[in-house]
């Protein structure tokens, strides 16, 4: 009778152990997993923020080799309208002739031929709140005034 109970009592004992091991792997791995978890979140924000701007950019400059676009802020208000994460202002938004920041009436006057670019500053709120949570990015492209 003796040798039974100690039999049915070594069971239950490393029941529990095995429990309480578990509850303490579950307590260290799940932090690690989690960061890993938003960090691949916010990796992929990263990467959607800056194909937007790059989208956005050549909007802007398709816009701005049609001829018929006679003003600098038509151009920025759709590349402002292709990019609504970034909440951009039209101070973040470069529109150049043959390399030369253009103004209305230097836009308005550009020849068939020139080349026009447009480019962009967009900043990224990270998920994290450190130093490092602002990343900055800036896409430009170019084309030929038709």
């Amino acid at each position: 009778m003796r040798i039974l109970s100690v039999v049915t009592a070594a069971p239950y004992t490393s029941r529990v152990r095995s429990r309480g091991s578990m509850v303490v792997e579950f307590a260290l791995v799940l932090p690690l997993a989690v960061m890993m978890l938003l960090g691949a979140i916010d990796l992929g924000r990263m990467v959607a923020c800056r194909m937007m701007l790059t989208y956005a950019v050549g909007e802007g400059v398709q816009r701005a080799a049609a001829k018929s676009v006679n003003l600098v802020a038509d151009v920025q208000g759709v590349v402002m309208g292709a990019a609504p994460m970034f909440q951009l202002t039209g101070s973040v938004i470069d529109v150049m002739v043959d390399g030369a920041v253009a103004n209305s009436a230097t836009f308005a006057a550009r020849p068939i031929g020139s080349t026009v670019s447009v480019s962009a500053t967009g900043s990224f709120q990270s998920l994290f709140r450190s130093t490092w949570s602002k990343t900055w990015t800036e896409t430009s492209a170019a084309m030929r005034v038709q």
